[in-house]
């Protein structure tokens, strides 16, 4: 695996914002982290980075969260 395949394994704060449309902001985002809350993190090379599988994952129990209430 090449670094670039690697690097879109992961995503910032500020990339997962954007991915789901600016809200919630990045640093909510940050707040969760801090909180204990959201999706787990990791630290790569000093680095605070959420694993795309991992945001795929919150993606779908939210998403089927909401489709119960």
């Amino acid at each position: 695996m090449d670094k670039n395949e690697n690097e879109k394994q992961f995503l910032n704060a500020k990339e997962l914002s954007k991915r789901w449309g600016g809200t919630p902001t990045a640093r909510t985002i940050d707040n969760w982290r801090y909180s204990g809350k959201g999706i787990n993190h990791y630290l790569i090379g000093g680095l605070v980075k959420y694993k795309l599988k991992d945001v795929e994952e919150y993606e779908r129990s939210v998403h089927r969260a909401k489709e119960e209430s």
